[in-house]
Parts: C-alpha cells; structure tokens; sequence
C-alpha cells in the first residue's frame, strides 16, 4: 500500500532530522507540534464559518474543510517553531547517546502528530474514496461500517487519540472534539465514500442541513426488529444490535452543493446522527434507512434501506431546499446530540421527539402514505 511507504517516510525524515538537532530541541519541537495540532482543531470549525461564506463557491465548499485544518496547522507550527527558537537561543548539554536516541524519539513522535494531521486534513479534500490506494474505513456488502485499511503505523487514529481524549483533560475545551467529531479518523475516512468515487459533491455550506422534526418508535420486538436490519451495530461494540430504539429525522438539505443535475447523493457514511452513551462516551451512529420520492410531483415519500455498501440516498426534484429524512437504530440509554451531513451539523437540542407507532413505519415501507416530516 502506497500510503503506508509514504508514512513510514515522512517518519524516517523526521527521525534523521531531528537526531542532529539535539534532544532538548527535539522535545521543544514535538511540543510545538502537539500545540499547534490543538490551536488548528480549536479554529477549524470557526475558520470555515468565517471564510467559506465569503468565498461562496461550490469548489471551495468541496476542499475547504480539509485545506483549512491543514494550513491552520501549519501556521500554528510554523509560529509556534519561530516562537521557541527566539525564546530558548542555547541548547542543554547531554551525552552524545542520550541526544540521538532521546531526539531520535521525539522525531519520531514529531511525525506521527505531522502525518495524522495531514492524512485526516487530506481525506476532508474532494476527491477518489482511496488515497494513494487506502481506505481506513467503508461499508460492507451489508453496508455494515467496517475497518478496510490499517496503516503499519495508525498516524491517523493516534492524532484522533491524543486530541480527543486531551479535549477533556489537558487541552480542555467546553466544546471537545470528542463531542463534536467523535471518531473523528471514522468519519474523515467515511467522508470521501462519494458517488461514483469522487464524481459527487462532498461539500457543504456551513448551515447546509436543517433538522426539522425528530420522531422516535420503540419496536414491539426490538430484538427480531433489530436483527431484519442491514449493516445495524451496536456503535461502542461493533457487535450486532439486539435492543434499542428507532429515530427518523426530517432534514431541509441546501441544494447550493448538490450535484449539476440538481440532486444531492449521500452514502452511509456522509451521514451520522452523534449519540451520548450512558457512560458518557459521544459516538456516531450510521443510518439504516432513508425516506424520499419517486416522484417529484407527488407528497408521498417511501422508505428505502441501505442494504449494501454501495446504496445512496438520492434527492428528487430541484428546489432552494431539498427534503429527506434518515433512520436510525440508537443503543438503549443513548440521548441524541446532533445529526450531521458530510461537513454540516445540526443540532438536535431544541426539537420535541414525537414518538409514532411501529406501524406508522411498516406502512410506509409499504405504501408510502405515511411520512416523517409530512
């Protein structure tokens, strides 16, 4: 795998380049690295706000939130470098073997933090599902979220590690990556799995999904419920779901990033409703099933399944805004915290849930007369 020869490069750099620097240079240097990776995740989501509707582009919409995350981190680290080399003008005395294998290490830790932050900021840019031949995730043939690709050397899932876990400890924030991009090297991988490999949109406008209505159903028999369903996993588990609770949610989508022929097209993956578990734990739950027309003349909207991995939700009909509602199998104890499409949120917090019968669901399975959101 291509990608894995380009990592284990950008690691060997950073460990050669670093063994001549000097072990106290070297910790200055992988501090500086880590900050910066803090500074760039706490302004990535304000940054696109501020800049995107200003450029208003469909291009830009497509590349933006990765390239934003890129060079923001590169700033910082360039900054953050010239900062600590005025600051600390001398190096520390240390034996010869202490300064090549301590800066040796730290290279190494260097680079780790250097090719997660690009790797992740990369998938967020439009193009092909595999880059330089890897994808760390996609759905199966049952459209199950699965593991596809493992790195020799995870950059990707360590950076998710370190800023996740450190927004609720040492680089805390009141709004932690761990709350608002859970499994984040998941979600950036699940970002690119576009229509026809890269030929769809995978941008959003900053407020290009609304969440309309919330409905929630109980299955008589979660379990035989639960089971009929493709690709549904408990999310901390990965084991498949015996019990929990069904949730539809009614979307007004901005058709301003929608495809030439005016239809929006989202795979599983683009579309994930964050969930707070009983422990506290924020995790991404997939859909297992979309509401949406045949016929753009028509009220009634049907259910469709995402049965295998290559399923899409498609938009029918052309307008300023586009409706579709998802569905969703929620672990039992799990509160819902916001559903989010491709880049774009919306939060969840202010909407009643209305519960509605199983039988509401099953007959619009079936005819189509029945609709979330109608």
């Amino acid at each position: 795998m291509w990608m894995n020869v380009l990592i284990v490069g950008i690691l060997a750099i950073f460990v050669l380049w670093t063994s001549s620097q000097g072990f106290f240079s070297a910790i200055l240097q992988f501090a500086s690295t880590v900050v910066a990776g803090a500074l760039a995740f706490a302004v990535w989501e304000p940054l696109y706000y501020l800049v995107m509707p200003a450029l208003d582009s469909p291009f830009w919409y497509d590349v933006g939130w990765g390239i934003l995350l890129i060079l923001s981190f590169a700033l910082f680290r360039g900054l953050l470098q010239m900062l600590t080399d005025k600051a600390c003008i001398a190096n520390v005395f240390f034996t010869d073997n202490v300064n090549w294998i301590g800066s040796g290490a730290m290279g190494l830790c260097t680079g780790i933090v250097t090719a997660g932050m690009l790797l992740i900021g990369v998938q967020y840019i439009h193009g092909p599902t595999r880059i330089l031949a890897y994808q760390g995730w996609n759905m199966d043939t049952d459209a199950t979220i699965i593991r596809e690709d493992k790195l020799w050397v995870p950059v990707d899932d360590i950076v998710e590690f370190i800023y996740s876990t450190g927004s609720n400890g040492a680089m805390y924030s009141t709004n932690p990556l761990s709350e608002w991009q859970p499994r984040l090297a998941q979600q950036a991988s699940l970002f690119r799995t576009s229509y026809g490999d890269g030929a769809s949109r995978m941008g959003m406008r900053p407020e290009g999904i609304k969440a309309n209505r919330v409905f929630r159903v109980s299955p008589n028999d979660a379990e035989s419920y639960l089971t009929d369903l493709s690709g549904v996993t408990n999310p901390q588990t990965g084991q498949k779901m015996r019990s929990g609770q069904i949730y539809a949610i009614n979307l007004e989508l901005n058709n301003a990033t929608a495809d030439k022929g005016g239809q929006i097209r989202l795979s599983k993956g683009q579309i994930s409703l964050i969930v707070q578990m009983p422990d506290g734990e924020f995790l991404p739950v997939y859909p297992h099933a979309f509401y949406g027309k045949y016929d753009p003349a028509s009220r009634a909207e049907f259910r469709f399944y995402f049965d295998v991995g290559d399923d899409f939700a498609t938009s029918v009909g052309v307008g300023a805004e586009i409706s579709m509602a998802f569905e969703f199998a929620v672990p039992d104890g799990a509160t819902i915290h916001h559903i989010q499409v491709r880049n774009a949120r919306s939060v969840l917090a202010s909407l009643q849930i209305e519960e509605i019968d199983e039988s509401d669901l099953m007959d619009l399975a079936r005819n189509g007369n029945v609709s979330p959101g109608q």
